[in-house]
């Protein structure tokens, strides 16, 4: 339903004479509950010549994270990864409370435990390539 949302919206959009940017792409993000519209949408925001910021990925990640969507959180790091975007302190307290968030049912319990391991390594390597990021612009500047 959200990629066909996503389709809506920006048939709306252009009807309204207004431009697919970052706001509308982050304002459709919190819709997307599967990792299948999530590719989708991503795809959609590369058609409109847009790549996604911390703010579409923070929208993606903090709408997994209250459906407790461990499988399409981890989707989300990977895409995060491949696009060489490294998470804002905002997407990374919310993926903290995803990892520590109490679940009941064994299936979430194990896709939980899924995600965890790869946000564990998923977080040691994005922050390295933050800190070294850092360390060469402070020996640039």
């Amino acid at each position: 339903r959200a990629h066909t949302h996503t389709h809506t919206l920006q048939a709306l959009l252009k009807e309204q004479g207004l431009q697919e940017d970052q706001q509308a792409f982050q304002a459709i993000a919190i819709g997307i509950n599967s990792e299948k519209k999530m590719l989708n949408f991503l795809e959609e925001m590369k058609k409109a010549g847009l790549q996604p910021n911390e703010y579409v990925f923070g929208a993606l990640v903090g709408s997994a994270t209250k459906s407790k969507c461990f499988p399409l959180l981890t989707a989300i790091l990977k895409q995060m990864k491949y696009a060489e975007l490294p998470p804002n302190e905002t997407i990374l307290q919310i993926l903290d409370a995803a990892a520590n968030m109490e679940v009941k049912s064994s299936r979430r319990v194990k896709d939980q435990d899924g995600f965890r391991g790869y946000y564990t390594i998923w977080k040691r390597v994005m922050c390295e390539d933050l800190d070294a990021n850092a360390s060469e612009q402070l020996v640039v500047a």
